[in-house]
């Protein structure tokens, strides 16, 4: 019995010692791109928000030109009032309820006018009709809606500068991450950060 609990335990420390744990609010949480659907790059690049601890803009895309929008490391409320400035101006205002929702919302990757509906369901349903197509993608004008509402009440609610980091999909073609700068130096970005996968 004590050569097998002996072997268990190397086992465990060896899993231990070169796996890799999912932290919470990875990017995973940030966007419809997953950190492994990344570009790869050696170990020695740098992945993640600003080193200074001030927040970020993460927009993703993926292979079938759809995007997400998400404020990691700003807060959730400020990120709940980025979507809700946006909704407004779709004549949407969220109950009570559904603002709090909003605030437990990881990213938005849907069409802002079926945001009521959607946060009205559980959320272990709601990946489902993400999954069936029921839900409808966020646009790039709403895209663009969103950025722009960051620009304008960053500056107003937030002590520092908010940085825009790329999560693009490495089989994403190159059209469509140009398709994405070109929203964002439209929106005056010229400044942004591709975030990419490391080779282990």
């Amino acid at each position: 019995m004590a050569p097998f609990a002996g072997l268990i335990f190397l086992l465990v420390c060896f899993y231990m010692f070169t796996g890799r744990f999912k932290r919470t609010g990875d990017w995973t949480d940030t966007g419809i791109v997953t950190l492994e659907q990344l570009p790869a790059f050696p170990s020695s690049c740098y992945i993640s928000l600003d080193p200074n601890g001030a927040g970020g803009c993460v927009i993703s895309l993926n292979t079938r030109n759809q995007f997400s929008f998400a404020l990691p490391g700003v807060g959730q409320n400020f990120q709940a009032t980025i979507i809700s400035h946006v909704a407004s101006q779709h004549g949407i205002k969220f109950t009570n309820a559904q603002l709090i929702e909003l605030q437990l919302l990881p990213f938005l990757a849907c069409d802002v006018e079926q945001l009521p509906s959607l946060l009205a369901i559980p959320t272990w349903e709601r990946q489902k009709l993400i999954n069936r197509g029921a839900i409808g993608q966020l646009s790039k004008e709403q895209l663009i809606e969103c950025i722009g509402a960051t620009q304008t009440l960053a500056p107003k609610l937030l002590e520092w500068p908010v940085f825009y980091y790329l999560k693009v999909h490495a089989e994403a073609k190159s059209t469509q991450f140009f398709s994405l700068t070109d929203i964002l130096q439209g929106q005056g970005i010229n400044r942004f950060n591709l975030l990419a996968n490391t080779k282990e």
